[in-house]
C-alpha cells in the first residue's frame, strides 16, 4: 500500500505540477523575446539618433565663404583735371568732340589745336609721338627734345613739318603741302597731357614761341 500511495502521489505531484511549470517556462520566454525585441529596436533606432544629433550640430555653410574670397575691386579711373591754359588770342575755342579732349580750339586757315588727357598711363607717351610725326610725309626726322627752361612739369616737345598725309583731322582732302606739328607732352602727376598745334607751317612758325611759353605755364586742378 505504502508504494502504490507512493507512485500516486508522485503520479499526483506530476500531474498537479506540469501544467504550471509549463507556463512559468512560456511566461519565461515571452519575457526573454520582449527583452530581445526592445534589444534589436534599441540598436536600430541608435544609430538614427546618432545620425540626427551630429546633423543638428552642423552649421549651415556661410553663403559668402561659399562664393570665395571677394574679387579685389578694380581702381578707379583717374580724374581728368581741370586745364589752365592761356591760348593765343587768335585760337578760336570750340566744343570738345571727343571724350578724351580737355579743350580744342580752330586756327586760321583752318588749323586745328587741342588737349587731351588719357588717364595715367605714360607708356603711351613715345607711342603717342611716333603717331604724330608719321602723319607727315617728309624727308627730316621729326625733332624731339625737352622742353628747357621752367616749367610746371617736365615736358617733351616734337616738332615736325612737310606734306600733312593723315588730313581728316582738318576737313578731309588731298595731303596739304607746307603744314607743320608742334606738340607738346606734359607730364603731370595724373599723368601725360597732351598738346597738339597743326596748321600752316607759317603760322605754326609765327606762334611757335607764344605756344611754348603758354606750354611752360600750362597747369590742373583737381
Amino acid at each position: 500500500m505504502v508504494s502504490i500511495q507512493a507512485k500516486a502521489d508522485r503520479s499526483q505531484k506530476l500531474t498537479i505540477n506540469g501544467p504550471a511549470s509549463r507556463r512559468r517556462e512560456g511566461d519565461r520566454k515571452v519575457e526573454d523575446c520582449g527583452k530581445a525585441a526592445a534589444k534589436l529596436m534599441t540598436m536600430r533606432i541608435f544609430p538614427w539618433i546618432i545620425v540626427l544629433s551630429v546633423a543638428s550640430c552642423m552649421k549651415a555653410p556661410d553663403p559668402v565663404r561659399a562664393m570665395g574670397p571677394t574679387p579685389n575691386p578694380e581702381p578707379a579711373p583717374a580724374a581728368a583735371p581741370r586745364l589752365i591754359f592761356h591760348a593765343p588770342p587768335d585760337w578760336k575755342e570750340v566744343p570738345s568732340t571727343q571724350e578724351i579732349l580737355l579743350a580744342a580750339w580752330e586756327l586760321p586757315e583752318n588749323g586745328i589745336a587741342n588737349i587731351s588727357f588719357m588717364g595715367n598711363r605714360p607708356e603711351l607717351k613715345n607711342a603717342n609721338l611716333q603717331r604724330w610725326a608719321a602723319q607727315f610725309d617728309t624727308p627730316e626726322e621729326p625733332r624731339i627734345e625737352q622742353l628747357k627752361g621752367e616749367t610746371n612739369y617736365p615736358i617733351t616737345v616734337i616738332e615736325v613739318s612737310g606734306s600733312l598725309t593723315q588730313t581728316r583731322q582738318v576737313g578731309g582732302g588731298d595731303p596739304r603741302d607746307n603744314w607743320a606739328l608742334l606738340g607738346a607732352v606734359v607730364e603731370t602727376a595724373q599723368g601725360p597731357v597732351y598738346l597738339k598745334v597743326l596748321g600752316r607751317q607759317k603760322n605754326i612758325e609765327a606762334q611757335r614761341t607764344a605756344v611754348l611759353e603758354a606750354t611752360r605755364k600750362l597747369n590742373f586742378v583737381q
